[in-house]
């Protein structure tokens, strides 16, 4: 068991909770992104327009691995 702030966790929660955390980091960043892709759309900044893809693609692909991470963590949890 770990202690927090509101009571006790079993030992899985303490894990999922931090990748809770994690996916809405990713998806902060991913939500930045479209926010300056289009303020650089607006500006006709091709140049940053092609930087921000990469750094989409990198943020989805993090984003989708820590999903991945959540459910591998719930699986385990419901086979205890």
């Amino acid at each position: 068991m770990q202690s927090t702030i509101d009571g006790l966790l079993c030992e899985p929660h303490p894990r999922q909770f931090g990748l809770e955390e994690r996916i809405a980091f990713w998806e902060a960043i991913l939500l930045h992104i479209e926010l300056w892709s289009k303020a650089a759309h607006g500006r006709s900044r091709e140049d940053i327009m092609r930087l921000l893809q990469v750094e989409r693609a990198e943020a989805a692909a993090a984003l989708a691995r820590v999903h991945e991470d959540l459910e591998k963590a719930e699986n385990e949890g419901y086979e205890r």
